[in-house]
């Protein structure tokens, strides 16, 4: 299943600026909000650089379901922190979703530890 939400990165920039602007914070405190939010809401979430598909943040969440951490996982690639065979099927939802203005969203079955584990992904270009 893959789903698009249609909303251009330039208006969610926009919006995000009135925001800021409204609140009267800047760009920077809002994002660190927003990533507070984020890991007390019990999401699992992480950013990756879209050139070189390496991660620039990882929330604890997201590393425990990988059964690694944080820390472990920064600067590394899908295929240094998942099975070969399930790179192919990453990485063409990455490129569907850099391709689309939104968010996608697509589902992703692996196998971690032995254990069956199925993923619903939102991707959201930045």
């Amino acid at each position: 299943m893959t789903e698009t939400r249609p909303s251009s990165p330039s208006e969610r920039a926009a919006m995000a600026q009135a925001l800021c602007a409204l609140l009267q914070v800047a760009e920077g405190a809002l994002a660190g909000a927003l990533l507070d939010l984020l890991d007390r809401s019990d999401l699992m979430f992480t950013v990756k650089d879209a050139t070189s598909g390496r991660y620039v943040h990882v929330n604890a969440r997201f590393a425990a379901a990988l059964r690694r951490s944080a820390a472990e996982m920064l600067g590394r690639s899908d295929p240094e922190l998942f099975d070969p065979a399930q790179c192919p099927a990453l990485r063409s939802a990455e490129q569907s979703a850099m391709a689309q203005p939104g968010s996608v969203v697509s589902e992703h079955r692996f196998e971690i530890g032995g254990e069956k584990r199925e993923f619903v992904v939102t991707r959201v270009l930045v």
